[in-house]
Protein backbone atom coordinates (compact mmCIF):
# COMPACT_ATOMS: atom_id res chain seq x y z
CA UNK A 1 0.00 0.00 0.00
CA UNK A 2 2.86 2.35 0.82
CA UNK A 3 4.34 1.78 -2.64
CA UNK A 4 0.99 2.66 -4.29
CA UNK A 5 0.82 5.89 -2.29
CA UNK A 6 4.39 6.79 -3.26
CA UNK A 7 3.65 6.08 -6.92
CA UNK A 8 0.52 8.22 -6.76
CA UNK A 9 2.43 11.12 -5.24
CA UNK A 10 5.16 10.83 -7.90
CA UNK A 11 2.54 10.80 -10.69
CA UNK A 12 0.87 13.89 -9.24
CA UNK A 13 4.19 15.74 -8.96
CA UNK A 14 5.10 14.84 -12.55
CA UNK A 15 1.76 16.15 -13.84
CA UNK A 16 2.04 19.34 -11.76
CA UNK A 17 5.59 19.99 -13.02
CA UNK A 18 4.57 19.51 -16.67
CA UNK A 19 1.58 21.83 -16.21
CA UNK A 20 3.65 24.54 -14.53
CA UNK A 21 6.28 24.37 -17.28
CA UNK A 22 3.61 25.19 -19.87
CA UNK A 23 1.97 28.00 -17.89
CA UNK A 24 5.31 29.72 -17.18
CA UNK A 25 5.74 30.70 -20.87
CA UNK A 26 4.77 33.84 -22.77
CA UNK A 27 1.41 33.83 -24.60
CA UNK A 28 3.14 33.80 -28.01
CA UNK A 29 5.31 30.81 -26.99
CA UNK A 30 2.18 28.96 -25.79
CA UNK A 31 0.36 29.71 -29.05
CA UNK A 32 3.38 28.50 -31.04
CA UNK A 33 3.52 25.22 -29.08
CA UNK A 34 -0.21 24.67 -29.66
CA UNK A 35 0.18 25.35 -33.41
CA UNK A 36 3.06 22.85 -33.57
CA UNK A 37 0.97 20.25 -31.72
CA UNK A 38 -1.93 20.90 -34.13
CA UNK A 39 0.27 20.39 -37.18
CA UNK A 40 1.86 17.20 -35.80
CA UNK A 41 -1.53 15.78 -34.80
CA UNK A 42 -3.07 16.49 -38.21
CA UNK A 43 -0.05 14.91 -39.94
CA UNK A 44 -0.50 11.77 -37.84
CA UNK A 45 -4.25 11.72 -38.51
CA UNK A 46 -3.72 12.05 -42.28
CA UNK A 47 -1.17 9.23 -42.15
CA UNK A 48 -3.59 6.92 -40.30
CA UNK A 49 -6.75 8.08 -42.12
CA UNK A 50 -5.88 9.77 -45.44
CA UNK A 51 -9.59 10.42 -46.12
CA UNK A 52 -9.67 12.72 -43.07
CA UNK A 53 -7.76 15.40 -45.02
CA UNK A 54 -10.68 15.93 -47.43
CA UNK A 55 -13.20 15.71 -44.59
CA UNK A 56 -11.41 18.49 -42.70
CA UNK A 57 -10.77 20.54 -45.85
CA UNK A 58 -14.51 20.61 -46.59
CA UNK A 59 -15.59 21.31 -43.00
CA UNK A 60 -16.66 24.65 -41.51
CA UNK A 61 -13.77 24.31 -39.09
CA UNK A 62 -11.80 21.98 -36.88
CA UNK A 63 -10.24 21.95 -33.41
CA UNK A 64 -7.21 20.04 -32.18
CA UNK A 65 -6.52 19.41 -28.48
CA UNK A 66 -3.69 17.79 -26.56
CA UNK A 67 -4.74 16.34 -23.20
CA UNK A 68 -2.91 14.82 -20.26
CA UNK A 69 -4.66 12.97 -17.48
CA UNK A 70 -4.01 11.09 -14.30
CA UNK A 71 -6.19 8.64 -12.37
CA UNK A 72 -5.41 7.49 -8.85
CA UNK A 73 -7.66 4.93 -7.18
CA UNK A 74 -11.21 6.33 -7.49
CA UNK A 75 -10.71 9.81 -8.98
CA UNK A 76 -8.97 11.31 -11.95
CA UNK A 77 -8.45 14.58 -13.77
CA UNK A 78 -7.44 15.56 -17.28
CA UNK A 79 -6.47 18.96 -18.61
CA UNK A 80 -5.63 20.15 -22.08
CA UNK A 81 -5.11 22.93 -24.54
CA UNK A 82 -5.88 23.37 -28.20
CA UNK A 83 -6.92 25.57 -31.07
CA UNK A 84 -10.06 25.84 -33.18
CA UNK A 85 -9.62 26.99 -36.78
CA UNK A 86 -12.53 28.54 -38.71
CA UNK A 87 -11.95 27.29 -42.26
CA UNK A 88 -13.94 30.13 -43.84
CA UNK A 89 -12.26 33.07 -42.07
CA UNK A 90 -8.94 31.56 -40.97
CA UNK A 91 -9.63 32.80 -37.42
CA UNK A 92 -7.89 30.79 -34.69
CA UNK A 93 -9.43 30.48 -31.23
CA UNK A 94 -7.15 29.05 -28.53
CA UNK A 95 -8.97 26.94 -25.96
CA UNK A 96 -8.63 24.94 -22.75
CA UNK A 97 -10.30 21.77 -21.53
CA UNK A 98 -10.68 20.01 -18.20
CA UNK A 99 -12.22 16.70 -17.20
CA UNK A 100 -13.02 15.04 -13.89
CA UNK A 101 -13.90 11.38 -13.66
CA UNK A 102 -14.77 8.90 -10.95
CA UNK A 103 -14.18 5.16 -10.99
CA UNK A 104 -11.53 2.65 -10.10
CA UNK A 105 -8.21 2.94 -11.89
CA UNK A 106 -4.62 4.06 -11.83
CA UNK A 107 -2.42 5.55 -14.52
CA UNK A 108 -1.52 8.38 -16.84
CA UNK A 109 -3.10 9.22 -20.18
CA UNK A 110 -1.77 11.31 -23.04
CA UNK A 111 -4.31 11.86 -25.81
CA UNK A 112 -5.17 14.19 -28.65
CA UNK A 113 -8.62 15.09 -29.96
CA UNK A 114 -9.53 16.40 -33.42
CA UNK A 115 -13.04 17.86 -33.73
CA UNK A 116 -14.40 18.29 -37.27
CA UNK A 117 -17.25 20.82 -37.42
CA UNK A 118 -19.48 20.18 -40.42
CA UNK A 119 -22.08 22.48 -38.85
CA UNK A 120 -21.28 26.22 -38.41
CA UNK A 121 -23.75 26.67 -35.55
CA UNK A 122 -22.13 23.89 -33.48
CA UNK A 123 -18.68 25.39 -34.15
CA UNK A 124 -19.78 28.90 -33.15
CA UNK A 125 -21.40 27.58 -29.95
CA UNK A 126 -18.21 25.67 -29.15
CA UNK A 127 -16.24 28.94 -29.46
CA UNK A 128 -18.63 31.31 -27.70
CA UNK A 129 -20.12 29.13 -24.98
CA UNK A 130 -17.67 26.26 -24.73
CA UNK A 131 -19.11 22.82 -24.21
CA UNK A 132 -19.88 21.21 -20.93
CA UNK A 133 -20.36 17.45 -21.03
CA UNK A 134 -21.48 17.06 -17.44
CA UNK A 135 -23.85 14.26 -18.43
CA UNK A 136 -23.00 11.20 -20.44
CA UNK A 137 -21.12 12.03 -23.60
CA UNK A 138 -20.12 8.76 -25.17
CA UNK A 139 -19.58 8.59 -28.90
CA UNK A 140 -19.64 5.71 -31.31
CA UNK A 141 -17.74 5.04 -34.50
CA UNK A 142 -19.34 6.82 -37.45
CA UNK A 143 -21.33 4.52 -39.67
CA UNK A 144 -20.12 3.91 -43.21
CA UNK A 145 -23.43 5.29 -44.42
CA UNK A 146 -22.47 8.76 -43.17
CA UNK A 147 -19.92 9.13 -45.94
CA UNK A 148 -16.64 7.57 -46.80
CA UNK A 149 -14.67 10.44 -45.25
CA UNK A 150 -16.30 9.87 -41.86
CA UNK A 151 -15.03 6.28 -41.55
CA UNK A 152 -13.03 5.97 -38.35
CA UNK A 153 -14.34 9.22 -36.86
CA UNK A 154 -16.55 9.29 -33.78
CA UNK A 155 -19.87 11.10 -33.91
CA UNK A 156 -21.56 12.35 -30.75
CA UNK A 157 -23.78 15.15 -32.10
CA UNK A 158 -25.15 16.12 -35.52
CA UNK A 159 -22.54 17.78 -37.71
CA UNK A 160 -19.58 17.17 -35.39
CA UNK A 161 -17.11 14.30 -35.72
CA UNK A 162 -14.17 13.52 -33.45
CA UNK A 163 -10.95 11.58 -33.86
CA UNK A 164 -9.19 10.57 -30.63
CA UNK A 165 -5.55 9.44 -30.49
CA UNK A 166 -3.73 7.66 -27.71
CA UNK A 167 -0.27 6.11 -27.74
CA UNK A 168 -1.92 3.12 -29.45
CA UNK A 169 -3.37 5.10 -32.38
CA UNK A 170 -7.00 6.00 -33.09
CA UNK A 171 -9.49 5.16 -30.34
CA UNK A 172 -12.71 3.31 -31.10
CA UNK A 173 -14.68 5.11 -28.40
CA UNK A 174 -14.74 8.49 -26.70
CA UNK A 175 -16.13 9.49 -23.31
CA UNK A 176 -16.61 13.19 -22.62
CA UNK A 177 -18.42 12.78 -19.31
CA UNK A 178 -17.47 15.58 -16.93
CA UNK A 179 -15.52 17.46 -19.64
CA UNK A 180 -15.59 21.20 -20.26
CA UNK A 181 -14.10 23.18 -23.17
CA UNK A 182 -13.74 26.98 -23.15
CA UNK A 183 -11.89 29.81 -24.92
CA UNK A 184 -8.55 30.76 -23.36
CA UNK A 185 -8.87 34.49 -22.59
CA UNK A 186 -5.12 34.94 -22.13
CA UNK A 187 -4.17 33.46 -25.52
CA UNK A 188 -6.99 35.12 -27.48
CA UNK A 189 -6.39 38.68 -26.29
Amino acid sequence: MRMKTSAAVLCFLAMATATLAFWDKSPEKKRDEIRQMKNATLAELYKLRPEAANLIKGAEGFAVFSTKGMKIMVAGTTSGKGVLVDQKTGQKTYMKMAQVNVGLGFGLQDARLVFVFQNRRAMEEFISQGWDFSGKGDASVAAKGEGQGAAGALSFMPGVLVYQFTQNGLAASLTLQGTKFWADKDLNS
